[in-house]
């Protein structure tokens, strides 16, 4: 009996320790080392316009009536053979034998008659007319943010069970801005007439003149060209002494027309990013985890700048002219990021999940530039994204 019993209990432990049952051996249910992800993101846009003021319209003379000069602004002494005004005329007669400082005359309307003292007067209109331009100018400046959304994939892979890894993430986001228009010069044309009034003493102390119209020589009418050589020469007479010739203006001036440029700098964006970095990952309970991750960024920043300026006449409100400047280039930068992100397991086994991220990238600036116009662009900024993922 005693020996069965330990027959019994050595078979027993035989099964129980048996060599081929190892419990070290039993399949374990180890996470995959990669997870890709995906989705959108917001990412800023900084940008300082700044664009020289145009130069004038160099048109601006078809735009108004071309200036009005009419007559001689001459006063006639005697030693020019005709002076013509625009209502007559002083003329040279060489068969005139005495010398005594005048010279004939014809005239269009009587009331260019005058009287001084004892001596008859007549005068002379003629006109000047100066158009020109004044031009004040103002650089474009202006300085605008604008955020957009975008895409960005992701894939990670863990490195040994610490929670340490490296991601490998590839963002893009387009953006459209611009400064805005902004008025960068003012050209007003101007106009300056001025009428000249000459007047001459008629020759015949008070004696009645020829009624108008007449020309010169066709009436025996003189003028006083040289009164010094008139009074001397009529001195003896006593009958009053002559003046010279004698002129005097009177100006007026306005505004013509007032003509506007408007320029706007429009610049497009690609911004292309690639971080190369580690994340430390720390799970939170079952279900969450967050990472911590860093390193360099390859960016590749796509831009085109398009300079508009327009001409309008704003007392016509025609438009006069349009001009345009564009340029374009991909610039390389190498920057850096750092980024925060927030999973959610959506199934026990945490194959499937959502993310949630917030970053800092950093870039150096980027200058664009066309002839007249630039844009410094800033693509350091925060950006945020969401996005699903899975575990391979």
């Amino acid at each position: 009996m005693a020996t069965g019993m330990r027959l019994f209990s050595s078979s027993n432990f035989s099964i129980c320790t048996s060599p081929d049952r190892n419990l070290s051996d039993e399949p374990k249910n180890s996470p995959s080392k990669w997870s890709l992800s995906a989705g959108v993101r917001s990412r800023d846009l900084d940008v300082e316009f700044s664009a020289a003021a145009p130069s004038s319209y160099a048109d601006w003379a078809s735009l108004v009536r071309r200036p009005r000069n009419t007559g001689s602004t001459d006063i006639d002494n005697g030693t020019t053979p005709r002076t013509d005004y625009e209502d007559g005329e002083v003329v040279f007669d060489p068969s005139w034998t005495w010398v005594d400082g005048t010279s004939l005359f014809g005239m269009d309307n009587d009331a260019q008659l005058g009287i001084r003292d004892v001596f008859n007067t007549v005068t002379f209109g003629s006109t000047r007319t100066r158009q020109w331009s004044e031009l004040s100018q103002t650089a474009l400046e202006g300085e605008d943010d604008t955020t957009k959304g975008g895409a960005y994939v992701a894939a990670r892979r863990a490195i040994g069970d610490k929670g340490l890894g490296c991601l490998v993430q590839y963002g893009i986001n387009v953006f459209e801005i611009d400064s805005g228009w902004q008025e960068t010069a003012r050209q007003t044309i101007m106009e300056r007439q001025t009428r000249y009034a000459t007047t001459y003493d008629i020759y015949g102390w008070g004696s009645a003149v020829t009624p108008a119209p007449f020309e010169g020589g066709d009436a025996f009418e003189w003028v006083v060209v040289d009164a010094a050589l008139h009074n001397a020469f009529y001195g003896w007479m006593g009958l009053g002494d002559a003046m010279e010739p004698r002129q005097t203006q009177d100006a007026r001036q306005r505004t013509l027309a007032v003509l506007t440029a408007s320029s706007k700098t429009d610049l497009d964006v690609d911004v292309h990013d690639l971080l190369l970095g580690l994340e430390w990952a720390l799970p939170i309970g079952d279900w969450l985890s967050l990472s911590l991750a860093a390193g360099p960024t390859l960016n590749v920043i796509s831009w085109d700048l398009e300079h508009t300026t327009e001409w309008v006449n704003q007392t016509t409100g025609a438009a006069l002219q349009t001009m345009q400047e564009k340029d374009g280039d991909d610039e390389f930068e190498v920057g850096a990021a750092a980024q925060v992100t927030v999973r959610l397991n959506l199934d026990k086994k945490g194959r499937v999940f959502c993310e949630g991220s917030a970053a800092y990238n950093w870039v150096d600036k980027i200058d664009a530039s066309t002839e007249s116009a630039s844009a410094e662009i800033d693509v350091s900024s925060f950006s945020g994204s969401a996005g699903i993922g899975i575990r391979l």
